[in-house]
């Protein structure tokens, strides 16, 4: 049926041919009721004499009219004139695609964005239960506005004839010489084998356009349809090199993935492929040099893939008109949640969220044990076996592992569970980082250097360097930047502040002062907490520069206890947290007190007389940590160390005159002594930076001056009768250093294992102590200061060991947090019986810092006690840096 200008179908005036082709004719036109112009397409005869296929496009049609989307023509209207079948839909002005790949391969940013819109437009269609089943560049509009999907499956004929006409609308023919063009080469194979169609056929057929739209050539070409047909079916696509385009990694793998043989192995949405380009885009946009990154990680580019096909899902419809294009900002929206009852957060150590923004994994405890678990978005919630003891927790790139501190060990399992790996040794107190090229970076010792290791395990190697210059005193590692080489990293001391460092070496780039935390969120901000305020500000990664202002996101969130997903979402703990609480706990449990003003307390320890502790404070804000000093009674504190280094383990002299610790002043460990009655300071003795060669040279057998100590030392503790102090080499060796004279220090132990925690009874003469030996942490005694007469205490984990003050019984935390009892004979064998439980805590077992003092008769117990643990809310914030809010 051929209209000529001025005919009538109804109240649609015929102003001109606009195409034609094995579909129909179509043409301009204009709706005398609304006075806009429509475009109408009027089916060939051949289909009115078919009452099925006449059946099944009316039911499409009214699937398509219930569609509303940017990115798809609008089909208004259906009728019949004369015995003609037509269809009403809006007028588009501009070009096809196919028309604009004549002249060559699309801009790559425009490429990416019509694919988003391409993307979004056909998983809008797919929810609707509508296949495209022809998408093509014949069958995509190009306007001022946008891209624009047509013909959505509306009276598609299903015939075997389909395979071998072309039925695309267009002005220009549809074959060239040497050449197939039309349906055939854009068909997924489960269509040329005869099998019906579905939303992942309409993925396909959307690779090989983006494919086409990217290259400026065809994924699939032969010289006959037969031959074409068995290179869609068996061969890869058109190699990218011969097309002389760069495709940023990312790209390349998700059309790829769309064009996968099998439709079980491409995406399984248009919603993920859409968010996957959102991603690409995204970055893209960030990136001013306007060069690719470099390929981030398989799951990565899996979400950027999701991306892309999001985006074409919205559009399932699409002929002739483009509406003008509105920046349309995903929503910002919260909600919050909580573990089942009997399942709490364990202090200070929070959930992080998976890359992929799908799962948190967190460490928890459950009946008393802690472990790794994992919960998903719909609630499910899992432990992971082998994960004992687990402790800050950090994702690989993937989402598909995660990395864990236990038992002294950096560890790594499947996040669906399976075997645990053992990758280093490790007693870290703060999380890793994992690059999508396989490096984890960690700080192997609670003070010290970031180091590297392979993620499937071997020799760590260290990556930052401590700089006395500036009075650093350890470094903290937060996230690695998108190039996969850079990270951000944290430092305590006078300069305490965020960097930026590179797994190469190299000087280090100053990037946020003052701040103890941070991370890099996608597609490029800066996320911190300041003042228990998030706030986000604009970061360029290839640079390494803050750009504009920092905005605030949430309030009165707990410290650093916030974390970050690649696609935009953000999981921090809510609410005016406190930290922890100084509380009395009986022998029996029950909670009978509590001590001073909550906090955020690391370590305490009571004085001999049992009226004032010594304590161990974080600054939120900076992340520093100093002394303080609490009465007991009065619960007023006053601050011992004011110093911007990190200041810990204090230990107080028989007499409550003299505090010691441990400080990193110097830039290592070293111990210094601090008189509170006349207020002063001095260096217990000074560590010299000799190197850890010269100090190999000496025998380990003879007394060491304090300059052969390797690495620096901690205090652990005061003898009974003042004269001597015990400190380590963080976890290597022993030492006993007198009080007096010229302070010469004596090696008590060294073995291959790591002894930590020790503490010396009352009568110096027997000593308890953690070791690693096992191969988990264990209480042992020994008689002091030979260390012989070793026995073991706890029976299947256990750490922090305190005496009672008369050394006949020693208290100890099992490993899944109970508070253990042993009765401990003055002479003879160190024990006279099974240690015996006394009640659970929520303390970790895991931590090597002191959690906990007993009084002096053993009947409670000065803890410190989380605020809030158990069952406090996580609240979750999608699409955070959006600013629209529901």
């Amino acid at each position: 049926m051929t209209l000529q200008p001025g005919d009538q179908l109804g109240p649609y005036q015929i102003l001109s041919l606009v195409g034609s082709g094995g579909m129909g004719e179509v043409y301009r036109a204009v709706d005398s009721r609304l006075e806009r112009p429509v475009a109408i397409k009027v089916l060939p005869h051949a289909h009115t004499r078919d009452s099925n296929a006449r059946q099944r496009l009316a039911r499409e049609a009214r699937l398509v009219a219930g569609l509303s989307h940017p990115h798809i023509c609008r089909l208004f209207d259906v009728g019949q004139h004369d015995g003609a079948d037509f269809l009403v839909m809006e007028y588009l002005e501009g070009e096809t695609l196919a028309s604009r790949l004549t002249r060559g391969p699309l801009p790559m940013e425009q490429a990416i964005r019509y694919g988003i819109e391409m993307a979004g437009a056909l998983a809008a269609a797919h929810a609707a239960g509508i296949v495209h089943r022809d998408l093509k560049p014949a069958n995509v509009i190009l306007t001022r506005s946008g891209a624009k999907l047509l013909d959505f499956g509306v009276a598609k004929p299903r015939s075997a004839l389909s395979l071998v006409e072309s039925d695309g609308t267009t002005e220009q023919p549809l074959t060239e010489e040497g050449t197939i063009a039309g349906t055939l080469q854009y068909m997924a194979p489960e269509q040329l084998e005869g099998h019906d169609a579905d939303a992942r056929s309409d993925i396909f057929a959307f690779g090989t356009v983006l494919f086409e739209a990217v290259t400026g050539k065809k994924a699939f070409e032969a010289r006959s349809k037969a031959t074409l047909i068995a290179r869609i079916i068996q061969s890869e696509p058109t190699p990218w090199a011969t097309a002389g385009v760069t495709v940023p990694p990312g790209l390349e793998y998700l059309i790829r993935t769309c064009l996968a043989k099998s439709p079980d192995q491409r995406w399984q949405s248009a919603q993920d492929i859409a968010l996957g380009l959102q991603r690409i885009a995204d970055e893209r946009s960030v990136k001013r040099t306007g060069k690719e990154r470099g390929l981030r990680s398989y799951r990565f580019w899996t979400y950027a893939l999701a991306a892309v096909l999001i985006a074409a899902a919205i559009s399932a419809l699409g002929v002739l008109f483009w509406p003008s294009k509105a920046e349309r900002p995903l929503t910002r929206s919260r909600f919050d949640i909580t573990l089942p009852e009997g399942l709490g957060f364990d202090w200070p150590d929070w959930p992080v969220v998976s890359p992929d923004g799908e799962r948190l994994a967190f460490s928890a405890r459950s009946e008393g044990r802690r472990a790794l678990w994992v919960r998903t978005l719909d609630g499910a919630v899992t432990p992971l076996a082998d994960s004992e003891g687990a402790a800050f927790a950090f994702w690989s790139p993937d989402s598909r592992s995660i990395a864990f501190f236990a038992g002294g060990k950096l560890k790594r399992v499947d996040a669906s569970g399976g075997p645990v790996t053992v990758l280093a040794d490790s007693y870290s107190v703060s999380r890793g980082a994992w690059s999508p090229s396989g490096t984890i970076l960690f700080v192997p010792r609670s003070n010290g250097p970031i180091h590297a290791v392979a993620d499937n395990g071997g020799q760590p190697r260290g990556v930052t360097t401590l700089d006395a210059a500036k009075g650093e005193t350890s470094h903290r590692v937060f996230h690695f930047l998108p190039d996969g080489r850079h990270f951000l990293f944290g430092t305590s001391g006078p300069r305490a502040g965020i960097y930026a460092g590179s797994i190469d070496g190299g000087a280090v780039r100053d990037v946020l002062a003052g701040v103890s935390a941070a991370t890099f969120a996608p597609p490029g901000y800066l996320l911190f907490s300041r003042q228990q305020t998030l706030m986000a500000q604009r970061f360029d990664a290839d640079t390494l520069e803050r750009r504009g202002s920092a905005q605030p996101i949430a309030d009165q969130i707990a410290g650093g206890a916030f974390s970050a997903s690649d696609e935009g979402t953000l999981v921090y703990r809510a609410g005016s947290s406190r930290g922890s609480q100084l509380t009395w706990i009986a022998r029996d449990g029950r909670h009978v007190g509590v001590v001073g003003e909550p906090a955020y307390y690391q370590q305490v320890v009571l004085s001999p007389s049992g009226s004032r502790a010594a304590v161990q404070r974080i600054d939120t804000d900076t992340g520093n940590a100093d002394i303080w000093v609490v009465d007991v009674h009065t619960g007023i504190s006053s601050r011992l160390t004011l110093d911007p280094a990190l200041d810990a383990d204090p230990a107080w002299s028989p007499d409550e005159r003299t505090i010691a610790f441990t400080t990193f002043r110097q830039g290592t460990g070293t111990v210094y002594l601090r008189d509170l009655v006349s207020g002063t300071e001095e260096p217990f003795f000074q560590i010299p930076k000799t190197s850890v060669a010269a100090n190999k040279e000496s025998s380990i057998a003879t007394p060491l001056a304090p300059a052969r100590i390797p690495e620096g030392v901690a205090v652990d503790g005061w003898t009974a009768d003042g004269r001597m102090l015990v400190v380590r080499t963080f976890g290597r060796a022993i030492y006993g250093v007198p009080v007096a004279g010229d302070r010469i220090a004596q090696q008590l132990v060294d073995t291959p294992y790591v002894e930590d925690q020790t503490v010396v009874r009352s009568d110096g003469r027997m000593i308890a102590y953690n070791s690693d030996e096992s191969g988990r942490w264990e209480v042992y005694l020994a008689s002091f200061p030979d260390f012989t007469q070793k026995r073991q205490v706890s029976l299947a984990g256990g750490m922090q060991p305190r005496w009672r003050r008369d050394g006949r019984e020693l208290f100890f935390l099992a490993a899944d947090g109970t508070m253990m009892a042993a009765e401990v004979a003055a002479d003879g064998p160190p024990m006279s019986g099974l240690p015996v439980a006394l009640f659970k805590t929520r303390l970790s077992p895991s931590s090597n810092v002191p959690q906990y003092d007993v009084s002096a008769d053993g009947s409670r117990f000065l803890v410190i006690e989380p605020e809030g643990a158990g069952g406090e809310p996580i609240t979750f914030l999608l699409n955070w840096a959006s600013t629209s809010n529901k």
